[in-house]
């Protein structure tokens, strides 16, 4: 009995395997197209944070401490949720004496630590971009000593997606009929669509080194530059066609 069992098992498989091998590929006209959709970024990711150094581990978290624990108080003052802010960094991690005398050491010798190094960070989502580049400047007056990073994004980046994917759609029934007319053939309906990507690129770059003063101030701030968010979909379609 299991032998009939086995035997049918290998019997399905090929003839499954045979029906693949035979099935006629798509027929018609395979399009794949894209819908670019561009938007001004709405809020900004800053990562800031303090590095610290001292004799012992308890002395180089003890200096981080207070510098970095004004930075959320800062955050909140520029009206960024607590929601917005969470810690993305953190380490303390020893400091090695270089050695005294020239030439390779012995092997097996024994480093010597010559202190410890705290880094801590936070990242902070703002979004209200007009205070990225006061909220930089007065994240350095505190004390933070580390701005690891700057990047952007969109708030509803779904709804520009899709805006991306009806541009793609439109773009692909557009093409399909130029083609199936420069063939001579007539287009028929739609017989698939598959939803292969969406991307999102950023053209332009955050600025930090930038500073200008305002009018009536001699403190000048960070200028920070968002650029453009360029969403993209890519869309493949095939359709039906005909003799005319």
């Amino acid at each position: 009995m299991l032998k009939t069992i086995l035997a049918a098992l290998v019997l399905s498989s090929a003839a499954q395997a045979a029906l693949a091998q035979t099935e006629a590929p798509p027929r018609g006209i395979i399009i794949v197209t894209e819908g670019t959709v561009r938007k001004a970024p709405d809020l900004a990711i800053l990562h800031a944070g303090v590095v610290t150094t001292g004799k012992t581990a308890e002395e180089a978290l003890a200096a981080n401490r207070p510098a970095m624990n004004r930075i959320p108080d800062i955050a909140r003052r520029f009206g960024v949720s607590p929601a917005d802010i969470k810690t993305s960094g953190f380490s303390l991690t020893p400091k090695f004496r270089q050695p005294t005398t020239p030439g390779p050491q012995p092997v097996g010798a024994t480093r010597v630590i010559d202190g410890y190094e705290a880094r801590t960070s936070l990242q902070i989502t703002v979004r209200d971009l007009s205070s990225a580049g006061p909220l930089v400047d007065e994240f350095v007056r505190s004390g933070s000593n580390m701005i690891s990073s700057v990047s952007f994004g969109l708030n509803d980046l779904d709804t520009v997606k899709d805006e991306a994917r009806q541009k793609a759609a439109q773009t692909a029934k557009g093409r399909a009929k130029l083609y199936a007319d420069a063939l001579g053939v007539e287009l028929g309906e739609l017989v698939s669509a598959i939803d292969e990507a969406s991307y999102s690129v950023l053209e332009g770059a955050a600025d930090l080194p930038s500073r200008k003063a305002p009018a009536g101030r001699q403190q000048p701030v960070s200028i920070i530059e968002p650029g453009e968010i360029s969403v993209s979909s890519s869309l493949k379609t095939t359709w039906q066609v005909g003799r005319r």
